[in-house]
């Protein structure tokens, strides 16, 4: 984090590696677009953590993105697949490396639909580092 006059810069990418490092986690499921994961941009950042790509996913993924960009209400149905998405997870710790997805991560926390994963979401993470800086 750096300051310049009056505005805060926050690296996400680093906030976010630094919650992952204090929880403690071995492995990770980063979510994210494809330019991300053709980037392997996370990597970098978590050069201690066993980064995993859902690849093989990529189409799922790109549909869950789009359906948040393109629907003023996210249905049901895309929320209940997210969900079950997520909880197909291969570890416990995954990353929405893409600010779409933590809008339908909020629709399952809303919903009240249980998860067995532990959710790392930048955005929150600068939010929180950037609330702690105002006040």
């Amino acid at each position: 984090m750096s300051h310049f006059s009056d505005v805060i810069f926050v690296n996400i990418l680093q906030l976010c590696a630094d919650a992952i490092r204090r929880a403690h986690c071995d492995e990770v499921w980063v979510l994210a677009s494809e330019g991300t994961v053709a980037t392997r941009m996370y990597d970098h950042y978590l050069e201690d953590v066993r980064v995993q790509y859902p690849e093989q996913q990529m189409r799922e993924i790109r549909a869950f993105i789009e359906v948040v960009k393109q629907q003023p209400e996210i249905p049901e149905e895309s929320i209940e697949a997210f969900h079950a998405f997520l909880e197909s997870a291969p570890v416990s710790d995954v990353v929405l490396g893409c600010t779409e997805l933590p809008v339908l991560y909020q629709s399952i926390v809303q919903n009240g639909l249980p998860l067995s994963v532990r959710i790392f979401d930048p955005l929150e993470e600068a939010i929180r580092v950037l609330q702690q800086q105002i006040s």
